[in-house]
C-alpha cells in the first residue's frame, strides 16, 4: 500500500534538509582547514628574540678609511685625557661645490667656538692674509664624550705621525671654554641625522590617522594621551628642524615615551586576560566579541609602540648622548618580543579551536559566524604587517644612533680670520 502524498513529502524534504546540512558541514570544514593552515603559517613566523649586534670595528679606523675629505697636511689635534684623537683641523684646497651654512644667520655656537683654534693650524697662515678665504677640515670622532672634564684634554701639532710642537698657546683652561664636551662632535652629527626628520614627520602623520581610526570605536583615556605625546613629538620635530635644541629635549622625550609604557603595559595585560578568556570559550558570540576587542587592544598597542620608537628616533637626532637611546631601543626590542609571546599564546588558542571539526551536530550558525569574524579581522595579516614595521623603525633608530656615534666630518669656510661659514660631509 502506498504512503500517503503528505509523508511523502516529508521524508524527501528530511532527506534533502540532512544532504544540504552535510554540504554546508563540508564546505565550512574546507573554510575551517584553510584558515588553519594560515594560522599556522602565521605561528612559525614568530620567532621571539633578537641577535645582539655585533661589535664594529674601531670608529677611528673606520673614519681615516672612508674620510670623505683627503688632506696630508700637518694638523692641530685635540686629543682627550686617555690619548684618543678627538678632533683634528687641517687646510684643505677649495671643496667646491658646497652648501655653506651660514655661521651667523645659524648662530651656532658650538662652530663658533673653533675660531680661536684656527691661529694654531700649521699652513693655514690665517694671520698673513685675513682677506683671503681659506678651507678647513674638522674631523670629529666623537671621543670628546670620554672626557670627564675639559683638564684632559690637549692639543698638539702633527704631521702624519711626527709631532711637530706641543700646541702651547691653549692651556686645559682655554680648550675647555672652546672646545666643550663633544659639543662640536655633536652638531656635526645632529646635521648628519637631521636627515631623517622628513620621514619622521611622515610617520607622525601616520600615526595621527590610526588614532583617528582608533577613535572612531574607542573613546578612552588612552586615546587622548596618545593624541598628546603625538602633538608634543610633532613640538619636538619642528625645535630639532629649527636646530632649537634645549637641553632638556631629551628628559622631555623620555617623560613622554614613559607615558606610551604605561599605556602598553594596561594593554598588554588585558590582552592576556583575553586570551585566558578565548582559551575557554567555543566558536560563538561570546568568542567573537573577545576577538575583536583583543584586535582592537592590539591595534591600539602597536600605535604606542610606533609612537614611542618616534620619540626614540628624535632623541637619537637631538640628545647628548646616543649610548642613551640605544639603551632605550633594547627595552623596545624586549617589548616587541614580549608582545610577540603574548600573540603565540592566542595564537595556539585560536589553532586548537579551529582544528576540530565542525560536525553534522555542531551549531553550523554559530562556527560559519565566528569564522567570518576571524576572516574579516584578517589578524594574521595585519599583525604581521604591524611586527614587521615596528622592527623596521626600531632598525631606523639604531640607525641614526650609529651614525651619532661615528667619527664626523665638517668643512669650515674661513674668512677675515673667523668662520664664515660651514657644511657637513655625509659619509
Amino acid at each position: 500500500m502506498p504512503l500517503p502524498p503528505v509523508l511523502l513529502v516529508g521524508v524527501a524534504g528530511g532527506v534533502g534538509y540532512a544532504v544540504l546540512r552535510r554540504i554546508n558541514k563540508d564546505k565550512l570544514n574546507e573554510r575551517l582547514t584553510n584558515e588553519l593552515r594560515e594560522w599556522r603559517k602565521f605561528r612559525e613566523q614568530l620567532v621571539p628574540g633578537r641577535s645582539d649586534k655585533a661589535p664594529g670595528p674601531d670608529r677611528a679606523s673606520v673614519f681615516r678609511k672612508n674620510s670623505a675629505v683627503s688632506t696630508s697636511s700637518p694638523r692641530l689635534e685635540i686629543q682627550n685625557e686617555t690619548g684618543e684623537l678627538a678632533l683634528s683641523i687641517s687646510e684643505i684646497a677649495d671643496p667646491r661645490p658646497q652648501r655653506w651654512t651660514s655661521v651667523n644667520e645659524s648662530d651656532n655656537d658650538s662652530i663658533s667656538r673653533l675660531n680661536p683654534l684656527l691661529s694654531a693650524v700649521p699652513l693655514a697662515a690665517i694671520g698673513e692674509n685675513i682677506a683671503t678665504t681659506k678651507y678647513m677640515v674638522v674631523q670629529c670622532t666623537g671621543a670628546l664624550t670620554k672626557a670627564v672634564d675639559g683638564e684632559g684634554l690637549r692639543a698638539i701639532v702633527r704631521d702624519g705621525k711626527k709631532i711637530l710642537e706641543q700646541a702651547r698657546l691653549f692651556s686645559p683652561e682655554q680648550l675647555t671654554r672652546i672646545v666643550t664636551v663633544g659639543a662640536v662632535w655633536q652638531i656635526a652629527s645632529i646635521v648628519v641625522a637631521q636627515k631623517h626628520l622628513h620621514d619622521i614627520n611622515e610617520k607622525l602623520q601616520v600615526i595621527g590617522r590610526k588614532v583617528e581610526e582608533i577613535h572612531k570605536f574607542q573613546k578612552n583615556e588612552r586615546i587622548s594621551k596618545i593624541l598628546t605625546c603625538r602633538k608634543y613629538f610633532q613640538q619636538i620635530y619642528e625645535d630639532i628642524k629649527q636646530e632649537n635644541l634645549s637641553t632638556n629635549t631629551q628628559i622631555s622625550i623620555e617623560l613622554q615615551c614613559v607615558k606610551m609604557q604605561e599605556i602598553e603595559e594596561q594593554l598588554c595585560l588585558e590582552m592576556e586576560g583575553i586570551a585566558r578568556e578565548v582559551s575557554e570559550n567555543q566558536f560563538g558570540e561570546d568568542f567573537d566579541e573577545m576577538l575583536q576587542n583583543w584586535a582592537e587592544n592590539m591595534q591600539e598597542l602597536m600605535v604606542c609602540i610606533e609612537t614611542r620608537i618616534v620619540g626614540y628616533r628624535l632623541m637619537a637626532i637631538g640628545s647628548e648622548d646616543p649610548n642613551f637611546v640605544d639603551n632605550r631601543l633594547g627595552g623596545v626590542w624586549r617589548d616587541i618580543e614580549r608582545i610577540e609571546n603574548d600573540i603565540n599564546l592566542l595564537t595556539n588558542h585560536i589553532i586548537e579551536t579551529l582544528s576540530k571539526e565542525a560536525s553534522f551536530w555542531s551549531n553550523l550558525g554559530k562556527v560559519e559566524q565566528s569564522l567570518s569574524v576571524l576572516q574579516d579581522m584578517q589578524i594574521p595579516d595585519n599583525i604581521g604587517k604591524s611586527l614587521n614595521h615596528a622592527r623596521t623603525e626600531v632598525g631606523v633608530a639604531q640607525s641614526i644612533v650609529e651614525q651619532r656615534k661615528a667619527p664626523q666630518e665638517i668643512l669650515l669656510k674661513v674668512n677675515g680670520g673667523q668662520i664664515e661659514g660651514f657644511s657637513v660631509v655625509e659619509n
